[in-house]
């Protein structure tokens, strides 16, 4: 630091001995006054000489003053900032003083654009960030108050005005600032700083800085409450804290429920309409989710809390009846059961179990349960029910690890079997038909001590098991009155000793799956002869991932089965895939609803159909779009349901068609849906918006379904357009379930845009369309093409340094906007479908973009009037690009920038920038892109008024710019 301090110190000389030279040279006057309160005065203040870094920065900041008093010069607002920055060094109410220059100095700036965001925000920003704590230091509390309330005021009108990028910023001084203020106040403000940073950090729920703020932000909430005596709300604020530092911001929206990777499922369908699943959660509760048509909510049984990974075992004796067991920290075997309702969890006998240990039951008829346990001792246990538990009871003559997996089935109810894998690696099994038998060797074959076994009984003479071995083969072994010899189901290859699961839907098949090495699930089929391995969906689990199966048939007579695979994620929810009649159904996740909307089907006059559709939004941004419609009449009806649900300028469009009979027609007078649409991206990222938005439906009852699939797009605009105020609209349409270039009748909107109800619609990504007021567009063209090699070459060696979008991702279109408050038509960037970006600079851009707006006189920062050099926009536009390609969430960019140039329609400043200094990410979308152009528009020369051949971008003075360090530690690396 000495050494660093020394550095300055010759600086200062060498520039105090430039002013000697010309005392009156004002570039001369501020390079001493930068290198005093910039450069030597922080850091003698980090060596501890503080006299002398107020010495510095006094000299520096009186130097500062007399340049700051000229009117004339364009960096006043950077003067003022250096100021206020170095005021920070100098003592007591010296400090207040140079500070309450430099405010006054942003207050003027202010008086002269009233209407300036920026003007705003640096006064704001000096007024709270600077002075504040300066009065607060010299015992000026009340000034302190006045100040800091001042700040928060003009931050209050920021807020809707800042770009996403820009609000971290406003919510760490609401949370910072209002420590000065009275308890109330302060909690009101520290409240508004969580809202703030939960709004950044919703579309980016993977971000760890944003979860960060977030959780710093509520953590101080929590101790503000506790400071003040408010014990039991600060209690609570932490414990919300604590739940998003470990789930993140999206728990904040509802509960997610969670389970421990390889964690056991049971399920259980005690009728062929009716799934139950029981896990144990990652906070050690047991938990169940359940669908009868569709899936309902997760919910906890009982109040008993088991350790994590604990095995539960489910079984269902008649239809109205679920038994569910599981060995407790304690080793006692617990259960809990359903008759209607849910009984608490109680405890069979006083049998001390190895906890966690692994639990097979099984049910030979409607008045019999039987349970099994391997003990600590390696041998296995029983209990059984018939109207009351009975004593437990060993099963001599083998041992297995302790708590080892068993399998058990009832191939009739006068016969139960159990198997297990012994400590020597050999599969032994015990049987009953009245008593139990001896325990009997199935040898040939050994596996991994452990190994869990599946086991089937296909009819009342055939049983089937199998395991996988320790080079990660499945082996099968079968039994028709005498036991077969292994055999090896080849071609396929999972974890060495991982877990199986099998089933059989009917007589004459068997299935087997398991999760392999690359996380993907695998099934092999029987139909009398066993054919080759398949891959089942796309999904992917963590490998070794227990799965549990389940054969149900909802429609026995129609000989129709369903099959359903069950196991943990890599995300710790429960995934699913279904077959049913035509194939796989894909993997999703069981919905963790955490907006719900609903509204009745309701045909009114004469018609007689009723229920209700609804859509559910869940933690991870799936959309479960399910409803229920019900004939009461005579006559039968096919009907279509368009559902909107809005926020705002965000719009969720679905649809579903089907039919009900009546008393005197053919059909069920029921018809339930349910969709489990996947992760929607522009969903996720609105989740905070979705949660006040409000719910619309229309319906049809007609006999031609096809018109609902294209009403919806057409009553979604509709719906969107009347909630519009005409000429601002700027907002996404989210199809979900509809796929919209198949239904727009002019045709797909990829390349282009179609203005329809006094709105423009582009084709966006995730299905979406992307709405702008058609009265801000002055073109609505139909071209498109991509960027020629020698326009994107250009561009991406001298600017961007090889980081833009690959050439064939960027479209350039003959749309473009309207011509503004400038007269001049404005471009405009906007994501497209499929990783598009089209870049809309109408006919006169078409050709040659880089020719685009050449004529135009430019009135730019820091830059004398000129004509625009050649290229400036067609680069500005292309940094949006690059920042569509480098950020998570695009279309929360297109709104930003979209409503930033609005903005400046109406009167704002979105693309003026202060001094270089924040961070490129706390920028505004079109002030980063404004920063990049006037820093190529400085330096660039033009040796012909045409091609590619430019010169003056690798130049020292364009490398020395101050802006510089946003093209090289930025855009030259991809760093949105």
């Amino acid at each position: 630091m000495a050494d660093d301090v020394v550095v300055w110190q010759q600086r200062v000389a060498e520039a105090r001995a430039r002013l000697a030279e010309k005392p009156n040279d004002p570039e001369r006057q501020n390079a001493l006054g930068s290198a005093l309160c910039d450069g030597l005065a922080p850091r003698l203040k980090t060596a501890g000489r503080d006299g002398e870094a107020a010495d510095a920065a006094r000299e520096g900041i009186a130097l500062t003053r007399v340049l700051l008093a000229d009117t004339g010069r364009a960096d006043r607002q950077g003067l003022a900032k250096r100021i206020a920055e170095a005021a920070e060094y100098l003592p007591g109410e010296e400090s207040v003083t140079e500070t309450d220059v430099a405010v006054a100095a942003y207050r003027e700036f202010l008086a002269a654009a009233p209407d300036s965001t920026d003007a705003l925000r640096w006064l704001a920003w000096a007024l709270s960030d600077r002075l504040a704590h300066r009065q607060w230091r010299v015992g000026r509390q009340d000034a302190t108050r006045a100040t800091v309330r001042e700040s928060l005021a003009i931050t209050d009108t920021l807020v809707e005005r800042s770009s996403l990028e820009l609000l971290s910023g406003i919510a760490r001084r609401y949370l910072v600032a209002s420590v000065y203020l009275p308890l109330d106040e302060m909690l009101t403000h520290t409240r508004t700083s969580i809202e703030l940073y939960r709004r950044v950090a919703a579309p980016d729920p993977a971000n760890e800085g944003k979860r960060n703020n977030l959780v710093w932000a509520m953590t101080t909430l929590a101790k503000r409450l506790t400071q003040g005596g408010r014990t039991v709300e600060g209690e609570a604020a932490q414990a919300e804290a604590d739940r998003v530092s470990r789930y993140g911001a999206l728990s904040l929206f509802g509960r997610d429920y969670r389970f421990p990777r390889q964690a056991p499922i049971a399920c259980v369908s005690r009728n062929p309409l009716q799934l139950d699943l029981f896990a144990v959660g990652e906070d050690g509760r047991a938990y169940s989710v359940w669908r009868n048509q569709r899936w309902e909510d997760y919910f906890q049984v009982g109040t008993k809390s088991f350790p994590p990974l604990t095995p539960i075992a489910g079984q269902s004796r008649n239809d109205d009846q679920m038994d569910i067991f599981a060995v407790g920290e304690d080793g006692g075997l617990w259960s809990a059961w359903w008759h209607g309702e849910w009984h608490d969890w109680f405890r069979i006998g006083q049998e001390v179990l190895p906890a966690r240990a692994h639990v097979a039951t099984l049910t030979r008829d409607p008045d019999y349960m039987d349970v099994f346990v391997v003990g600590d001792d390696g041998v296995v246990r029983s209990v059984w029910w018939h109207g009351e538990w009975r004593d437990w009871f060993t099963l001599p003559g083998a041992v297995f690890p302790k708590g080892a997996p068993l399998a058990a089935l009832c191939r009739n109810s006068d016969h139960m079997e159990v198997w297990a894998v012994g400590g020597d690696g050999v599969v032994r099994g015990a049987w009953w038909n009245g008593e139990w038998h001896n325990w009997y060797e199935l040898p040939g074959k050994t596996f991994p001590p452990g190994t869990r076994i599946t086991a089937v009984s296909r009819n009342d003479d055939a049983m089937e098991i199998w395991a996988v071995d320790g080079d990660g083969q499945v082996w099968g072994a079968w039994w028709d009155g005498d036991w077969h010899d292994w055999y090896h189901l080849e071609g396929h290859t999972f974890p060495g000793g991982a877990p199986v699961t099998a089933l059989s839907r009917e007589s004459s098949h068997m299935e087997v799956f398991g999760v392999d090495t690359n996380g993907e699930l695998w099934g092999r089929w029987w139909d009398g002869q066993w054919r080759d391995w398949f891959r089942v969906g796309d999904g992917t689990l963590p490998q070794g991932t227990p799965l549990t199966a389940v054969a149900r048939a909802p429609f026995p007579m129609g000989g129709v089965y369903f099959m359903d695979v069950f196991g943990v994620g890599a995300d710790a929810g429960i995934h699913t895939a279904m077959w049913a009649p035509g194939g796989w159904r894909r993997w999703h996740r069981i919905p963790v609803a955490v907006l719900k909307f609903q509204q009745p089907i309701e045909s009114g006059g004469v018609a007689a159909l009723g229920g209700w559709s609804g859509v559910n939004i869940s933690y991870d941004g799936q959309i479960q779009w399910h409803g229920h419609a019900h004939d009461s009449g005579a006559d039968g009806y096919d009907f279509g349901v368009a559902f909107y649900v809005r926020s705002g300028d965000h719009l969720i469009a679905l649809s579903h068609n089907g039919s009900v009979g009546g008393t005197v027609t053919s059909g069920s007078r029921d018809h339930d849906w349910e969709e489990i649409h996947p992760r929607n991206d522009l969903v996720l990222s609105h989740l905070a918006n979705f949660a006040t938005a409000q719910a619309s439906m229309n319906m049809q009852y007609t006999s031609h379904i096809g018109q609902t699939l294209e009403g919806v797009v057409s009553l979604a605009l509709k719906w969107f357009i009347g909630g519009s105020v005409a000429g601002s609209v700027t907002g996404v349409v989210v199809f979900i379930g509809v796929e919209i270039g198949s239904l727009i009748a002019t045709g797909s909107l990829e390349p282009g845009a179609v203005a329809l109800e006094g709105v423009l619609w582009m084709a966006g990504p995730s299905n979406s369309l992307l709405a702008i007021a058609a009265g801000a567009i002055a073109e609505v063209g139909h071209r498109y093409r991509e960027l020629h090699q020698e326009e994107y070459d250009f561009a991406n060696a001298t600017v961007f340094g090889g980081t833009l979008p690959p050439r064939g991702d960027i479209l350039l279109t003959d749309t473009v906007g309207t011509r503004g408050s400038s007269g001049y038509p404005r471009p405009f960037t906007v994501p497209g479908v499929r990783g598009k970006v089209l870049i809309n600079m109408g006919e006169e851009g078409f050709d040659d973009p880089l020719s685009f707006g050449v004529d135009k006189v430019a009135h730019k920062q820091g830059r004398p009037d000129q004509n625009v050099p050649r290229g400036e926009i067609f680069i500005h536009e292309l940094v949006h690009a690059w920042q569509i390609h480098h950020s998570a969430f695009s279309v929360s960019l297109l709104l930003d920038a979209l409503s930033a140039q609005w903005s400046n329609e109406t009167g704002g400043h979105p693309y003026e920038y202060g001094p270089a200094g924040p961070a490129f990410a706390d920028l505004g979308i079109e002030q980063q892109a404004q920063i990049v152009c006037d820093w190529y528009g400085r330096h660039v020369n033009w040796a012909q008024s045409s091609g590619y051949q430019a010169t003056g971008l690798d130049t020292q003075t364009a490398l020395n710019d101050a802006y510089f360090r946003y093209i090289a530690g930025n855009i030259r690396i991809g760093k949105f």
